[in-house]
């Protein structure tokens, strides 16, 4: 397994940022769907397609862990519409604390 490249740590949900974005563009567009195009935009500040671990969903390389990924769109969406935030914590928390 590799680790992640903001955070150091090693990967061990293996699941790339495509994957998890498209289920938080799924949630989105149930929400805010206007706000798809603009997490697209977010996604590409700081995704790598490079690493050893591969995602068990579609196969790619993964160098951001999940935590990186979905702390990453926290910060945005803690900005842009701090009234979801508490629905994205329930659905994309992955078993991490996000700073309050």
């Amino acid at each position: 397994m590799s680790e992640c490249v903001l955070c150091n740590e090693v990967i061990t949900n293996p699941v790339c940022t495509d994957c998890v974005e498209n289920e938080i563009a799924a949630w989105l567009y149930e929400v805010r769907p206007k706000l798809v195009e603009e997490l697209r935009k977010k996604s590409e500040e700081i995704n790598l397609d490079y690493g050893e671990t591969r995602c068990i969903l579609c196969n790619n390389h993964i160098s951001i862990c999940t935590f990186c990924y979905t702390n990453h769109v926290f910060e945005w969406l803690k900005i842009r519409v701090p009234e979801l935030i508490r629905e994205f914590r329930t659905f994309f928390d992955f078993n991490y604390f996000f700073p309050t």
